[in-house]
């Protein structure tokens, strides 16, 4: 596992560090320069052209001394000074004395000069962003902004450049706590990080900004947070053999747990089929179906490993208490529909407080007309909206959750005494004053009709094999993601269906638990 940290937090990781521990300012830019300069003799032949921007704060200095190590490393280098005002970083002034006095060329960019330095910059192989790192907090200049935009369009017209560039622990003119672009930004082909991953780095745009991810070692640690909790963290694949419920020899179906899967209407039996057949993929022990009975003949060929179960409107209150109280955990809504039957079932479900239950779809379409129903005493749930279904569900604007996904959806969580795993590109596992789980596997395959439902079911068996709810929401996202990568490698993203990614669930598993 390792931590996700936002700007404040990082800054106060930076200071802990200096101040607890002493390690001189100087010595951590010296470790973080070497991070980045052995990026560079891994990537790019001595004797390159190597421009270093560097603004005028640490960030600057972090690259003056990349700059530096390059130098002697036999790179042809020249350092640009890109500032408004004439304020330097002490650290920053410190290493442009000695750059000078290893007689590297240092020039500083004056609009008015703008188009021979420019010139200068085509004929470079290696551009170092060094203007902001993680600081940056409000919007930038026109100064920067103009600066920026001109770098980015050297390599977007037609005689486009060839070099690359490098960002020093953030894409200058992204927010490392947030991901958002303040006024405009540096796109890097690589962006090389010290100590943890930033938020920014993550959450979308700035995702997009950073090219390739490379987190390096600067001394920086885990023991610079003060025992305090980060804002969030992110598993690994070696995390999974650890979290995924274990299995005995000596075992029957009984012991991995019952999932009912309410779902399905009149049309949508598919979203059933997937929920049900991802949970048994899941390693889930049985499986039922509450659905109408239109949907019989097509999920006894889809599924036939289920148990069938069908309803209509008289159906009792107490028919279905007791199979959700027969059930270890419960699935609702992909597929449902929004009938005033669907609406009992679902208040009905969310009351039985003693069986986990994964609200999705259009369990979640219904909860969006009352959220009040989550205000009364429930165990434990979890919802799994994208992002249209999160702005029904909140009344907040799409564009407002994309620029500030993690306060609300802490807020919710919070409010609601719920799971919530915020579905996209960058999907988020939020739970109530805990740190937010990122999860950046999968691809643009998944985003297909049926995803989301088998989604539901890796989350719904997870839960019936009893692991956790903060577990189930982790290895869910993440089970899912894998399988889409898997899927991705057999059919291309372009061609990949729902019923792909749960034939993959069972190489992800395998993987994860080697040859047990």
């Amino acid at each position: 596992m390792k931590f996700i940290v936002n700007d404040r937090e990082m800054k106060g990781a930076d200071l802990y560090t200096r101040e607890h521990f002493g390690v001189p300012e100087m010595v951590l830019m010296e470790r973080a320069s070497l991070v980045v300069r052995n990026v560079i003799l891994k990537e790019f032949p001595r004797g390159c052209k190597v421009t270093i921007l560097a603004g005028k704060g640490n960030n600057g200095g972090d690259g003056v001394c990349v700059g530096r190590l390059l130098f002697l490393e036999g790179y042809d280098v020249q350092i640009l000074l890109v500032k408004e005002g004439d304020s330097l970083s002490e650290s920053l002034r410190k290493q442009l004395q000695i750059a000078k006095s290893y007689g590297i060329l240092v020039r500083e960019y004056k609009t008015s000069e703008q188009e021979g330095i420019f010139a200068g910059l085509k004929t470079s192989h290696v551009l170092v962003d060094a203007l902001f790192g993680t600081g940056l907090n409000r919007p930038l200049s026109a100064f920067y902004t103009d600066f920026m935009k001109a770098v980015n369009e050297l390599r977007s017209n037609e005689s486009a450049c060839d070099f690359k560039m490098i960002s020093v622990d953030m894409p200058s003119g992204i927010n490392a706590g947030d991901g958002q672009i303040m006024g405009d930004a540096i796109r890097a082909d690589y962006t090389v990080s010290f100590g943890f991953i930033k938020c920014g780095q993550l959450l979308f745009p700035g995702r997009e900004y950073c090219g390739k991810l490379i987190l390096g070692e600067m001394g920086i640690t885990s023991h610079s947070l003060e025992g305090k909790k980060p804002a969030g963290y992110c598993l690994e694949t070696k995390d999974l053999k650890q979290l995924l419920p274990k299995r005995s020899k000596n075992t029957h179906k009984g012991n991995y747990g019952k999932v009912l899967v309410i779902a399905g209407s009149f049309g949508m039996a598919g979203a059933a089929a997937f929920a049900a057949a991802a949970a048994y993929r899941t390693g889930c022990g049985l499986v039922r179906i509450l659905t109408p009975e239109e949907n019989r003949e097509i999920l006894q060929n889809l599924v036939p490993e289920a148990v069938l179960s069908f309803y209509t409107d008289k159906i009792t209150d107490k028919e279905i208490s007791d199979l959700v109280e027969d059930s270890s955990a419960v699935i609702i809504g992909p597929g449902l529909g929004k009938s005033q039957g669907a609406r009992r079932i679902l208040s009905l479900v969310l009351e039985n407080g003693s069986t986990p239950v994964v609200c999705d779809a259009d369990g979640i379409n219904l909860l969006s007309e009352n959220p009040s129903m989550l205000l009364r005493p429930h165990g434990d749930i979890v919802l799994t909206p994208h992002l249209g279904e999160f702005s029904r569900l909140t009344g907040q604007s799409v564009s407002l959750i994309e620029n500030r996904p993690m306060d609300l959806g802490q807020e919710f969580v919070q409010q609601y005494q719920v799971g919530l795993i915020l579905k996209g590109a960058t999907s988020l596992c939020f739970l109530p004053y805990e740190p937010v789980g990122f999860h950046t596997e999968g691809n643009s395959g998944m985003a297909t009709a049926g995803s989301g439902d088998v989604l539901s079911g890796i989350l719904g068996a997870l839960l019936a094999q009893g692991a956790s709810l903060k577990d189930a929401m982790d290895l869910g996202v993440m089970i899912h993601g894998l399988a889409g990568q898997k899927s991705s490698l057999k059919c291309g993203e372009y061609g990949m269906i729902a019923r792909d990614l749960v034939v993959s669930i069972p190489d992800v598993l395998r993987d994860a638990i080697g040859n047990e």
